[in-house]
């Protein structure tokens, strides 16, 4: 079965100030999918292709500042009906959502997601 990774890493520094959220996703279907970012300040990145076996990483990390990050990766370029994977970094904890709210082009494949970081 073709698999789609989403894989988020916490990156936590020492102040709460700099707590930052990378999204990262990794492209295991046997075809090429296409991500964009945006943040909920309404800023955006767009959409580029993402190859079988690569990844991508977001332009757009959450930092702790509740102004949340959305990761969105569709079959189509122009990403109508996309999967999201959003991150809100506030008071120093991470919020993830994995939403197919806009659509689900990606029913029936596996979807993965993670988060790496210090539990300290």
């Amino acid at each position: 079965m073709a698999k789609l990774t989403t894989a988020l890493l916490s990156v936590l520094a020492m102040a709460p100030y700099s707590y930052a959220g990378n999204l990262i996703v990794k492209n295991q279907c046997p075809t090429t999918i296409w991500c964009g970012a945006a943040k909920n300040d309404g800023t955006f990145s767009p959409s580029v292709q993402v190859a079988p076996g690569a990844s991508y990483t977001s332009p757009k990390p959450a930092y702790n500042d509740g102004i949340g990050a959305v990761l969105k990766c569709g079959q189509e370029q122009d990403m109508l009906h996309p999967y999201q994977l959003e991150m809100a970094v506030q008071n120093g904890r991470s919020w993830l959502d994995l939403s197919n709210l806009d659509g689900s082009p990606y029913h029936g494949f596996h979807r993965h997601a993670e988060i790496a970081g210090d539990l300290n």
